[in-house]
């Protein structure tokens, strides 16, 4: 079946109906959710994922610049390896340096989907299962690192319980290696290594001197902001017993893209794809990420029919000037002040967020001339009016959902973007007050 199901995957970017994903054909020109031009490095992330049952664990590394779809290739393999295993994803961010942050987050997704799929008897075997394998000490620190850990165990915080970075680090991997079995192998994908914290590499680096089995941590990373001195450099010399597979992403070709528009649409033309996708390449440089921003704008702005699938012949000779940074910022400039503020605040959260934070953030407001005002409860917005404006952000392609009831920006670029435009000076300030508002809930 996993070889059934490989094949499927390399041959059409999808998962066939072995593993419960159906194929669609569009009969208007909706954009191919597909991968391209990421055949072979599908092939490799695969390759290693089935060597796992022998008992293996492995490292891989995924680099390339923002908007390379480096995430997106992670996701790609996250949908195809539940049938077969677990799948824990992370994510550092720049404005954190919290320690274990993606470590914690991915931990805390994976149990979460597990506690949702489980009934009851099934969570009550688990959490005996735990218990058997840890004595209450370790418990109570994997309870600390893991909220949702803590209240399934009905944990409450100890002012006794002293934790040493070598004591966590010793519970955290037995974790893992509980975790991790011959029929259920774990995927770790932490993503924006470039932004790791000195603690997560330094248990990284423990993993791979451990003889844990069937664990394959996924990296991934933005090359061009890890230069020599970069603690992610010291980190892979300090690596003994295992030498990372590298997989390098480039960008898409204007074949690859050309395939992109035929998949999107059965009406386009072998003429239009030609002459589009050589413009879409020009203007992304191949980005994957920007291709899909740039080509979702040409929809928008009438140059293909969403109804008829076809590309108009005569494009504005405007389109021919346009950049992905003026593209994004077109897009900012377009939806309404609340949601601007909205955004700007947002831009300095950490990660997902909700109607209710955004609704009790707003009293933070960063004036046109960046100063900062805190506004009275009176002016407050309704949660209504917050969710309105979260949706507008959302059909403009700046925010994506995580899940029913987040919200996160849908690539790191256009989340920079937004805090770029804050004052440096004033940023201390903006995150006091959004630390204190989020520590009262």
């Amino acid at each position: 079946m996993i070889k059934r199901s490989v094949a499927s995957f390399i041959a059409s970017n999808t998962i066939d109906n072995v593993v419960g994903v159906p194929q669609w054909k569009p009969t208007t020109f909706t954009i191919s959710q597909n991968l391209y031009g990421r055949h072979e490095d599908i092939v490799k992330l695969l390759d290693i994922f089935v060597s796992l049952k022998s008992g293996h664990s492995a490292y891989c590394l995924v680099t390339g610049k923002s908007g390379m779809g480096k995430s997106a290739l992670i996701q790609a393999l996250a949908t195809f390896a539940p049938t077969q295993g677990y799948v824990a994803t992370g994510k550092f961010v720049f404005y954190s340096r919290v320690p274990y942050y993606a470590i914690r987050e991915a931990l805390r997704g994976l149990l979460q989907t597990k506690l949702n799929l489980w009934n009851q008897e099934q969570v009550e075997h688990w959490k005996n299962s735990l218990s058997f394998f840890f004595d209450w000490t370790s418990v109570q620190i994997l309870g600390y690192l893991i909220p949702n850990l803590k209240r399934l165990f009905g944990l409450t915080n100890s002012s006794d319980l002293e934790i040493t970075k070598s004591k966590l680090h010793t519970t955290l991997l037995r974790f893992i290696k509980f975790l991790c079995t011959e029929d259920h192998p774990l995927i770790i994908a932490l993503d924006d290594l470039q932004w790791v914290d000195p603690a997560s590499l330094e248990f990284l680096t423990a993993i791979f001197s451990t003889d844990i089995k069937y664990l394959l941590i996924i990296g991934s990373y933005r090359d061009n902001e890890v230069d020599e001195k970069h603690i992610l450099s010291a980190h892979f010399k300090e690596l003994k017993s295992v030498t990372p597979l590298k997989i390098e992403l480039t960008p898409l070709s204007p074949a690859d893209i050309a395939q992109m528009l035929t998949d999107s649409s059965p009406e386009v033309t072998e003429a239009d794809t030609r002459t589009l996708s050589l413009l879409i390449h020009e203007k992304t440089e191949g980005l994957p990420f920007f291709v899909h921003r740039f080509l979702s704008d040409l929809v928008s702005k009438g140059y293909i029919s969403s109804k008829q699938g076809q590309i108009a012949k005569a494009l504005d000779s405007s389109i021919y000037g346009t950049t992905i940074v003026k593209l994004m910022e077109k897009s900012m400039s377009e939806i309404k002040s609340l949601t601007n503020h909205l955004l700007l605040l947002a831009s300095c959260l950490t990660s997902s967020f909700t109607i209710s934070v955004m609704h009790m953030l707003q009293f933070i407001k960063i004036t046109k001339k960046n100063t900062l005002v805190l506004k009275t409860e009176k002016s407050f917005n309704s949660l209504q009016k917050i969710k309105e404006s979260l949706n507008e952000a959302l059909a403009k392609n700046l925010l994506v959902k995580k899940s029913k009831s987040k919200y996160k920006f849908s690539h790191d670029k256009i989340q920079e973007l937004y805090q770029s435009k804050i004052q440096p000076n004033l940023l201390p300030s903006v995150h006091y007050h959004i630390a204190q508002t989020l520590h009262s809930l």
